[in-house]
């Protein structure tokens, strides 16, 4: 609405069908509406930075609190904790010993491979070797 008084303005002003004062003042609301775009669309850009900077501070926060969770590969109890709440821990820091069951009934497939028993405390502590046969 600005854009077109100011350009009608100032078609009628060269024709010299308008006074300079009311073409002074439309020029006037057509700035401070290109302004006020301008102004609306930088602020859109910054929202849009702000937002991408709050889902990388939202990862990083899922990450560490992942990373705050020990969890055991394997099922069995804990023998004993090295360990306390709270404790800062290093990398490799031993912080249980575990307990591992044994299950009481195991079955392999007739077509898996690799699947020796031993006497290890798990019936899977090869597990990274088993395939399937074809």
């Amino acid at each position: 609405d600005a854009e077109q008084k100011y350009r009608r303005g100032k078609s009628l002003l060269q024709r010299g069908l308008l006074p300079r004062e009311s073409f002074d003042e439309a020029e006037a609301k057509f700035n401070a509406a290109l302004a006020a775009h301008d102004l609306a669309m930088q602020n859109v850009e910054n929202l849009r930075a702000e937002l991408e900077r709050n889902k990388a501070a939202l990862a990083l926060a899922e990450k560490k609190l992942t990373d705050s969770v020990i969890r055991a590969p394997f099922g069995g109890l804990v023998r004993e904790r090295n360990v306390t709440q709270g404790q800062y821990l290093r990398v490799q820091t031993p912080v249980i010993v575990p307990f591992i069951w044994r299950g009481t009934a195991s079955a392999i497939a007739n077509r898996l491979r690799g699947t020796e028993i031993s006497g290890w405390d798990s019936t899977f502590w090869n597990l990274a070797h088993w395939y399937r046969e074809a």
